[in-house]
């Protein structure tokens, strides 16, 4: 019988290493992304990708909430196809500032809103209720 290696565990292909995932939660890590890739990035799906699927299991009249926005599209691209009320959240300052750019002020956007704030603490949001919430990739990391 071969003695066990120290060191813990292999790690399976795909797997992340820890440190990896960890920067993950770190703000100044996307505040560093977003400084530097400025131009709007949808992580795995884009609207266009996602539209069939959100169509069977969302109203368009719902408050619905993207969690991990990030500066992609989603939101934009479903107050455009006539979702009346999404509500985008990150806690990037860097994107919070992108956001403000793009939507503040612009008329076709009004339905909607987005917020600087850590998806495990959303007491700005305590008062209002949130039918559907959407993740394209944010709980992996929290």
């Amino acid at each position: 019988m071969a003695p066990k290696k120290k060191g813990g565990a292999k790690k399976g292909k795909g797997e992340k290493k820890p440190a990896k995932v960890l920067m993950y939660h770190d703000e100044e890590y996307w505040n560093n992304r977003y400084t530097k890739h400025p131009e709007p990035f949808d992580w795995y799906q884009s609207y266009k990708e996602l539209k069939a699927l959100l169509t069977i299991y969302i109203s368009k009249d719902q408050v619905n909430m993207n969690v991990g926005c990030g500066n992609g599209l989603l939101g934009e691209e479903m107050v455009l196809d006539g979702y009346v009320n999404v509500i985008s959240i990150d806690n990037s300052a860097v994107c919070f500032e992108q956001l403000n750019a793009r939507y503040k002020g612009k008329k076709e956007y009004t339905g909607l809103t987005w917020f600087r704030q850590d998806m495990k603490e959303l007491k700005m949001l305590k008062d209002l209720t949130i039918d559907n919430v959407i993740d394209k990739g944010k709980l992996p990391f929290t």
